[in-house]
């Protein structure tokens, strides 16, 4: 703990670095100067058993409450790197005094760099910069940054006894997740192999193990940021020191805004002394935070089933092709208060023999009509759906209540597992009910 508030309190230093690339100091935290951060006092980070590090109130704090601003130059993303590297890429011999790292930098072009996404240059740069220690500018928010242990829970570090466990649709999302990460590393490496950097370099800078903390660093705690250089809406990105230390809710608490002074976070709603401030990283289900993010929330308002798996295997040759010309096809779900319209698509044509002849499909389809026509048949493949669903969720909802005979980190992993059966059985019975 005492190592943490140090990192704590060399990265809020640092953001309030008026000029930290050229190493000039300031000693306090300003509201009125454009380029300076603003930490509320009402702020501090504490460290909870069961729930991690997150940002909590020393005193009550009203809704539209300005807490934290953060200057641009100190948030991470493609921006940035390609600024701070361009140092580098203009520089076109290298110096007998460069290390392995300088090489790199200078063997890029522009347009190589332009050409990676988001995750994969940040995850690289990342990596590399956290070994260049005090000299790198990033060096007291990569220290801020999660170590390994904090990713213990998410999918991707199951052995592979604890990962067959999970729901099916979990272990695809599980699965997808892998493959984002292992494609990203796959890029970054033959990018730098057709550089000539050396295999021996690559083993020694870049590892997997840490250039995959480096992406999950990214993929937990990035915020959204239109930036010029983005190739997809997935790359609209960045990473920005102390607001990281926000977690989720699934209630929006704070509100994010970003201008020409930086990116700013404001209070939603009043808060009392000692609560945890939240944000809303959007409406995910239990899956979702799970596979990507390495927590749950027990009481998820937004928490879904996924039953695409259940539903393709009813379905005829005829009827998938017309679902995937309606682009209706797969991504079938429902909450506890009904179906998704996807769903009820589906689900109308499973009673629909030639689904291309039915003119009633179509006015559901096309929104003339809603889906009462077909409710009692929708209802009956539902109950057979929802009571496999209570039926699996049932046996392994034990699994909440595993020991440590595997060790404590599994322990846990089977802990969250079994809560996630038990919130699924809870949602199946209650959309049954409903229809019963």
């Amino acid at each position: 703990m005492k190592d943490f508030d140090r990192k704590l309190q060399n990265l809020l230093k640092w953001i309030n670095d008026d000029d930290a690339e050229n190493g000039q100091k300031t000693s306090t935290i300003s509201t009125s100067s454009l380029n300076q951060s603003y930490v509320s006092p009402a702020l501090k980070v504490k460290d909870v058993s069961g729930s991690g590090r997150g940002i909590y109130t020393t005193t009550s704090l009203n809704s539209n409450f300005k807490i934290i601003k953060v200057p641009h130059k100190y948030l991470l993303n493609f921006k940035t790197v390609l600024t701070h590297l361009s140092k580098y890429m203009n520089q076109q011999n290298s110096s007998i005094d460069d290390d392995e790292i300088t090489k790199i930098y200078k063997a890029f072009t522009r347009d190589e760099i332009l050409k990676l996404t988001s995750f994969q240059l940040l995850s690289l740069y990342i990596t590399l910069e956290k070994q260049r220690g005090t000299n790198s500018f990033w060096k007291p928010f990569l220290d801020s940054l999660p170590s390994e242990e904090d990713f213990l829970y998410l999918p991707i570090y199951y052995p592979d006894d604890i990962l067959k466990l999970l729901p099916y649709t979990t272990k695809q999302h599980a699965s997808k997740v892998k493959s984002r990460f292992e494609k990203d590393y796959e890029t970054v490496i033959s990018l730098l192999r057709s550089k000539n950097v050396d295999n021996q370099v690559i083993t020694k800078l870049i590892p997997k193990s840490k250039f995959l903390l480096s992406w999950l660093s990214i993929n937990s705690r990035c915020l959204y940021m239109d930036l010029p250089t983005s190739h997809t809406p997935e790359d609209n990105f960045t990473l920005a020191p102390y607001i990281d230390f926000i977690n989720h809710s699934d209630n929006e608490q704070c509100v994010m805004k970003i201008d020409p002074s930086g990116f700013h976070v404001s209070t939603t709603t009043n808060y009392k002394e000692d609560d945890q401030i939240f944000f809303n990283y959007g409406p995910h289900s239990n899956e979702f935070l799970l596979c990507e993010y390495g927590f749950i929330i027990p009481n998820n308002k937004w928490d879904d089933i996924n039953i695409s798996k259940q539903l393709i295997e009813k379905l005829s040759n005829l009827q998938i092709e017309f679902l995937k010309e309606q682009n209706y096809f797969d991504n079938y779900t429902f909450t506890s208060t009904g179906l998704s319209f996807r769903t009820e698509v589906c689900l109308a044509i499973l009673q629909e023999k030639d689904p291309k002849e039915s003119r009633k499909l179509r006015a559901l389809i096309n929104g003339n009509i809603d889906s009462e026509v077909y409710k009692r048949g929708s209802n009956q493949i539902m109950k057979s759906i929802l009571n496999d669903i209570r039926q699996e969720s049932n046996s392994k909802q034990y699994l909440e209540f595993a020991n440590n005979d595997d060790g404590e980190d599994n322990k846990l992993r089977k802990q969250l597992i079994g809560t996630i059966y038990k919130n699924r059985y809870n949602l199946a019975s209650t959309y049954l009910n409903s229809i019963d």
